[in-house]
């Protein structure tokens, strides 16, 4: 029962759902709480505590199924976050889910499995791009009149590429782009395209020569992919 509460509680810390184990162990002391009836014997409630630092995250270096569960979300996430102990990653995801992320690292994890991104770039550096893109480009009108009003992840990895724009490149990767340069292509277009249906969805493609395009959905208001315009082309 300890166990359970403790692996529903590290779950929970780690910014994940426990909710399942969370009713394994209510059921659990259910049980016992009838069988210490049955038994005329006395419930010990406090050895069925459980403790939690500080309310934020557990420390229990003697305790075998917390640390089991925690190591699994470290062996899990530790890559993609750039941390090198179980502590640091429970911290980093904590952070992740206090600063409402979780989807952008979901995004940041997609592009990174795909190969759009190098998981080099660090996390950090992915929400920063995203920050950048929610402060310059979220709520823009463009030069068609649509009003943006969200990205996709795949967006925020295109933006960054494969490499940025100052470097030479390998052949076939994505080169990067910068954020001022999508909101020329939205606000000071060439040319515009006529809307186009693709995936059950609206799209239209901003062009810009010297820059390069970028694909907006009408139904959703958001910022689809960008694609730059590569040296020499």
């Amino acid at each position: 029962m300890r166990s359970a509460k403790l692996e529903s509680a590290a779950l929970k810390a780690a910014g994940l759902d426990g909710a399942e184990m969370a009713q394994t162990a209510e059921a659990l002391a259910k049980n016992y709480e009838a069988w210490c009836r049955e038994n005329n014997l006395t419930p010990r409630a406090q050895r069925l505590q459980v403790f939690v630092a500080d309310k934020q995250l557990l420390w229990y270096n003697n305790k075998k199924e917390p640390w089991r569960t925690w190591g699994k979300q470290h062996a899990k996430y530790g890559p993609y976050l750039g941390t090198f102990s179980v502590e640091d990653t429970l911290k980093a995801l904590k952070k992740i889910k206090d600063d409402g992320r979780e989807e952008l690292f979901k995004g940041y994890m997609r592009g990174v499995n795909k190969e759009e991104i190098h998981p080099l770039i660090g996390f950090g550096y992915y929400q920063k791009v995203a920050e950048e893109v929610e402060a310059k480009l979220v709520g823009i009108t463009t030069a068609g009149g649509e009003k943006i009003e969200s990205y996709a992840s795949h967006f925020i990895n295109r933006v960054i590429g494969q490499y940025a724009e100052t470097e030479k490149g390998r052949p076939h990767a994505r080169i990067g782009t910068s954020v001022d340069k999508v909101k020329a292509i939205l606000t000071e277009p060439d040319t515009i395209s006529e809307p186009k249906e693709m995936k059950d969805d609206l799209r239209q493609v901003y062009f810009k020569k010297g820059f390069g395009s970028v694909t907006i959905s009408l139904r959703d208001h958001r910022l689809i992919q960008v694609m730059p315009k590569k040296r020499g082309k």
